[in-house]
This record gives structure tokens, C-alpha cells and sequence, in this order.
């Protein structure tokens, strides 16, 4: 369990070391990763060092906490994009800083910004750090899979933190070709993509890019 404990101190540091790591980040992602796979000690210390990590979030660099958010997005993937070891512990501390509230709350405090004689007074809200790396975390897990598998996998406690799914584009076959410019990127890629497949002469289609 030493050795183990020494493994993840030293990879971890490693990973968030300043102004650059000696490796890519990702090298030493995969060496926790299959050091997680391989010792059955290394996930229960990695989880300890994430919360650690999560409570000193207020403290810790900003390209840290981009470095940090990446490397937990890779590594959940591999275990079905699960964060249940966090979720309750995490949404925990989100909510004790005033994030994770409703709109209606939220909506009643900014009314609470009017001054008795009409005057209006504007209230700057405190900036959530651990609401706002678990956004960034829910982001890149959105880069590695699907919106729906991301929800289905991550605890309750931690949906409305969930970026919107995105919204889809309409089928091409319902698209009129008078509805798209013709001098559009889309309409001119869509163009090239045509005088490949029917194969134009070389010439011709040089003398149509230029």
C-alpha cells in the first residue's frame, strides 16, 4: 500500500507540475490509469486525492485545474464516465458555497437588490470554484462521449451542472437549396465533395478552387 501510495503522490505531481510537466499530461493519465487497473490498492488513493485536491480548488492554479479536469475526463472513461465516489461529497460543498439553487432563488435574491428609496443596487456573486471545475469536468467528459451517456452516468447530484444538450441540425433532405448561400462554407465544401465523387478532371477542379 506504501509503494502504491508513492505511485499516485508521484504521478499526480508529476501531471501538475509547473509551468509544464516533463511529459505530456496525458502520459502520466495513462500511467494512473493502468496503474488503476493493475493494483487494487491505487483507485481508493486516487479518490483520496481528488477530494484533497477538490477542497484546495480555491488554491490551486488555473491551468492546474484545466490540467486536472482533463486527466479525470480521460480517466472516467475508461469506467463508464462513473463519478459516484464524488458526487454527494462534491455537490456537498458546491451547495455550501450557494451553488446548485433553484432560479426561483436565485431570482428572489437579485430582486433583494432594490433599495428601499427605488435606487438599484447591484450585487457581484462570489465566484464558485468547485462549481465551476465541475462544469469544466462535465465539459470534457462531453468531448469523449455522448450527452445522453454522460447524464445517464454521472450521480443526480451533479445533473444540473450538466452542459444543455446540444441541439441538432436539421436533415439535409428537409434543407431547399435556396434556403443555403451558395458562397457559404457548407455550400462550397458540399460542392467539392460532389466534383470528387463524380470524378471532374483534375484540371477542371483546380481551376474551380482557384
Amino acid at each position: 500500500l506504501d509503494g502504491a501510495r508513492i505511485l499516485v503522490e508521484t504521478g499526480i505531481s508529476l501531471m501538475l507540475a509547473l509551468p509544464r510537466p516533463r511529459h505530456p499530461p496525458t502520459y502520466y493519465g495513462l500511467l494512473l490509469l493502468d496503474l488503476s487497473k493493475l493494483l487494487s490498492g491505487v483507485p481508493p488513493l486516487l479518490e483520496a486525492a481528488l477530494n484533497a485536491l477538490y477542497a484546495h480548488l480555491p488554491q490551486l492554479d488555473a491551468e492546474l485545474q484545466l490540467r486536472l479536469a482533463d486527466w479525470l475526463a480521460l480517466h472516467v472513461s475508461h469506467f463508464g464516465y462513473s463519478l459516484s465516489p464524488f458526487g454527494a461529497k462534491w455537490s456537498a460543498v458546491i451547495r455550501k458555497a450557494g451553488g446548485l439553487r433553484e432560479a426561483g432563488a436565485a431570482g428572489a435574491a437579485g430582486e433583494a437588490g432594490a433599495a428601499a428609496d427605488g435606487a438599484v443596487t447591484v450585487t457581484v456573486a462570489e465566484p464558485r470554484p468547485h462549481e465551476l471545475w465541475v462544469r469544466l469536468l462535465l465539459d470534457r467528459m462531453l468531448r469523449l462521449a455522448y450527452h445522453e451517456r454522460v447524464a445517464k452516468a454521472i450521480p443526480t447530484e451533479l445533473l444540473p451542472l450538466l452542459p444543455p444538450k446540444p441541439q441538432g441540425c436539421l436533415a439535409w433532405d428537409q434543407v431547399r437549396e435556396g434556403d443555403i448561400d451558395p458562397n457559404s462554407q457548407p455550400s462550397l465544401s458540399a460542392a467539392l465533395l460532389g466534383k470528387l465523387r463524380t470524378k471532374e478532371p483534375h484540371a477542371e477542379v483546380i481551376a474551380w478552387l482557384d
